[in-house]
């Protein structure tokens, strides 16, 4: 065993290929993982200027993996829930889709396979959520969907880790997702928030998915509107009241609705905005004062999106609504949960575990020639 680093408690070492952080006298983390788990607390201590400094930082490693503990993992919680559900054909298909999306969160942004892997995904979900959907109310239909809710998260680490800046917080909230406590963090969410979240995304997807989430939400088929619109402009009111007022729509998705209409205005040769707006064959402005303006401007650019769904199938521009909004109110809700989790203001609810299987799942390595620390009562080494 070749040791470098601090002569104190906190020592670097090397064993079997692998560098080892000894973090108390009975314990140690593999350096890969606390890179992967925590890279807070692994840029901490590599940048820690001593041996004082690195023992310091040891205890707050020690706090991290006895949280990390409490609170088990989404594997773990899947396992549990996988029991309470007991087998049928439908609880085995959420199951295999449960694999699937582990898998698929193992695949990173930049993978050339990871865009192909992703669309099979989302085709399975479809179905599986359907299925779901025609079992029997009550609570076995309830966890199911909670399984499926929590697989999505774990799918879209990479995405939620690259855009919320967050690594161990997506594995535990996942298994937050299985619990009461999960579920009503998401849905205390606000709209505005989630809004907020896809604009900050993709300004002109989460124009349209705004607009798609709307219309639906109001009981249309928005491919029923296109005649409608063509013919008789655009009601808001009736179509999209979620959207009202038209106001706080065009403040919200300002750069998307500027950007569109630059592009009609370039695109038919106009002059400026009012030689464009005077070309519509419908909802032009009643008058020139603003709130007429936008309210015009609004009409026409929800009109554009209701008439431009996809004509061979319409369903799949709904169903992307769906998942950007999905994927924005998990954004949010993560940084929700690991805001309150930081406060003691949530409690996961998930088990606490005892045993090997909780250690292995942290990585730890326990070395039987020290003490053993009190809450770490398990022999076993982890690559």
């Amino acid at each position: 065993m070749g040791t470098q680093g601090s002569a104190g408690v906190s020592e670097v070492y090397a064993e079997e290929g692998e560098l080892w952080l000894r973090v108390s006298p009975g314990h140690a983390v593999n350096e890969r993982w606390l890179q992967e788990r925590a890279p807070d607390l692994y840029a901490e201590w590599w940048a820690a200027p001593g041996a004082g400094a690195r023992d310091r930082l040891a205890l707050q490693i020690e706090q991290r993996l006895e949280e990390l503990e409490s609170t088990g993992s989404w594997r773990q919680a899947v396992d549990r829930s996988r029991e309470q559900a007991g087998p049928s054909a439908v609880a085995d298909r959420v199951a295999r889709y449960e694999d699937a999306a582990e898998r698929l969160g193992a695949i990173t942004l930049d993978d050339p396979a990871r865009a192909a892997a992703h669309r099979v995904h989302q085709v399975e979900g479809d179905e599986v959520r359907e299925l779901v959907a025609a079992t029997p109310a009550g609570e076995h239909r309830e966890l199911l969907e909670r399984r499926l809710d929590a697989a999505d998260l774990v799918a879209d680490r990479p995405f939620i880790e690259a855009v919320s800046g967050l690594t161990v917080e997506v594995d535990r909230l996942a298994a937050a997702a299985l619990t009461d406590a999960g579920a009503q963090a998401t849905t205390n969410l606000s709209p505005e928030v989630i809004r907020a979240e896809m604009a900050a995304e993709d300004p002109h997807a989460a124009l349209r998915a705004d607009v798609l989430s709307a219309v639906v939400a109001a009981g249309h088929d928005p491919a029923e509107l296109r005649r409608e619109i063509e013919l008789h402009g655009v009601d808001l009111s009736r179509m999209a009241p979620a959207l009202v007022p038209a106001s706080d729509f065009y403040a919200r998705h300002t750069p998307a609705i500027e950007a569109r209409l630059d592009c009609g205005i370039t695109a038919g040769g106009f002059r400026d905005l009012p030689s464009y707006v005077a070309s519509w064959q419908w909802g032009r402005p009643a008058t020139a004062s603003l709130h007429d303006t936008e309210q015009a401007l609004v009409e026409h650019v929800v009109g554009d999106v209701i008439t431009s769904v996809d004509d061979d199938d319409g369903c799949r521009d709904v169903r992307e609504a769906h998942r950007m909004w999905e994927r924005a109110a998990d954004r949010a809700a993560i940084r929700e949960w690991s805001a309150a989790l930081e406060s003691g203001d949530l409690e996961l609810g998930v088990e606490q575990l005892r045993g090997p299987e909780q250690q292995l799942e942290l990585g730890l390595h326990v070395d039987v020639e020290h003490d053993v620390d009190a809450g770490h009562d398990a022999e076993q080494e982890v690559g």
